[in-house]
């Protein structure tokens, strides 16, 4: 069994996908509650409400990063994350091979790269289930495998 297919396994077994799904939903819904609570304590004139909820809402985000490395950490798609970020930096020069002829277009292309690549860490810090998604996608054509969620 190839490491692959390995990684798809343990993906698939643990139900990750799932559990990245529920991880992102309670993530958003307590921070929305948490940002009801600060807005109802500055309403009502209550200064302990706001200091109260701000100090919930960095725990909240805090365990929501914990849990979003340990999904990645189990899961094994540390590897995969850093091919999207080779891949998010050298995708301009896949479509343009004019960097030869002018610096400019190399300046340019190298901003178009960090940009991708800024894109792909919000991917990868704020959306874990898109993430396992293409993670088990990639792993699946690596392996040569067909498996449904």
């Amino acid at each position: 069994m190839s490491r692959y297919a390995r990684k798809l396994e343990k993906m698939e077994s643990g139900k990750w996908f799932m559990k990245s799904v529920v991880l992102l939903g309670s993530g958003i819904l307590c921070m929305v509650l948490l940002e009801l609570l600060g807005s109802l304590g500055s309403a009502v004139g209550a200064d302990f409400l706001e200091a109260m909820a701000e100090t919930l809402s960095e725990g909240v985000f805090l365990v929501y990063l914990v849990g979003v490395l340990a999904i990645y950490t189990v899961t094994g798609t540390w590897g995969y994350i850093l091919h999207l970020f080779k891949e998010a930096f050298l995708l301009p020069w896949r479509f343009t091979p004019v960097i030869v002829l002018a610096w400019v277009f190399f300046v340019i292309e190298l901003a178009i790269g960090f940009m991708l690549m800024a894109v792909v860490e919000i991917m990868v810090l704020f959306c874990p289930p898109l993430v396992l998604h293409l993670a088990r996608n990639h792993f699946e054509a690596k392996c040569g495998m067909g498996m449904a969620w």
